[in-house]
């Protein structure tokens, strides 16, 4: 078995060395009590971890921020000013939070081999079979807010249109080249309805989105799609 990060990132660059004979695998209970199919498709879902990735940190002070949540057919990830969901096939309805230390390797290793995933009853394992092997996975304990409260209704969402985006968009590259660290650096969102200040990095990682409305309350964050992809921040700042 591999028992760490770098026995794991040596083994998927093809080092045979970095199988530890001695691994606890006992530890893990992989073939003990009942586990249910979340997907067979671990291509897609190993997809959908690379899209969001990026927001989560292991170092993070707010514990829902170090963890991907799965639950609803969705993965999700926040850092508390920014929320990122991305839509995969799963069979199983109970959510679990996969810790983000375990991320980037797994996210790897279900787009280089066909796998599927399944969960623990209890929900504390997640087990990963591709062929004759088998990978384990602790979840986390963390709790993952409702992040459907901050979502606004679909029906009052207004679109930005792509010319004021585009504005933004070099507005923003050109300020955050001159200083991109400053926390109260925004760029102006002009709409029909108003203007909005957002900071600058936003608008980078929302380039390539395909759409993107804003809701009319103040305070209303900004919702950008692409593909499986929803991207949410808030809040937008509607100038004084």
């Amino acid at each position: 078995g591999c028992s760490s990060p770098r026995q794991w990132q040596e083994f998927l660059a093809g080092k045979k060395d970095a199988i530890d004979p001695d691994c606890p695998s006992h530890f893990f209970n992989l073939d003990q009590g009942t586990y249910f199919l979340v997907t067979n498709d671990g291509q897609s879902f190993g997809k959908g971890l690379d899209a969001i990735k990026h927001i989560v940190s292991a170092d993070s002070p707010r514990n829902y921020a170090t963890v991907v949540n799965v639950a609803n057919s969705e993965l999700c990830a926040t850092d508390g000013f920014q929320l990122s969901c991305y839509a995969v096939p799963t069979s199983h309805y109970q959510p679990f939070a996969i810790p983000a230390a375990t991320i980037p390797i797994l996210s790897k290793l279900l787009k280089a081999k066909s796998c599927s995933l399944q969960i623990s009853e209890d929900g504390t394992m997640l087990r990963v079979t591709a062929g004759d092997w088998i990978a384990g996975i602790r979840t986390s304990a963390v709790k993952f807010p409702n992040y459907k409260a901050v979502l606004p209704d679909p029906s009052t969402l207004q679109p930005v249109t792509s010319e004021a985006f585009a504005a933004c968009m070099a507005l923003a590259v050109t300020r955050s080249k001159i200083d991109f660290a400053q926390a109260n650096l925004y760029a102006e969102l002009v709409t029909p309805i108003g203007t909005f200040h957002l900071n600058p990095r936003f608008f980078v990682e929302l380039e390539g989105f395909e759409t993107l409305h804003y809701g009319e309350d103040t305070d209303a964050p900004l919702v950008a799609k692409k593909g499986n992809q929803t991207y949410v921040i808030v809040p937008v700042r509607k100038a004084k």
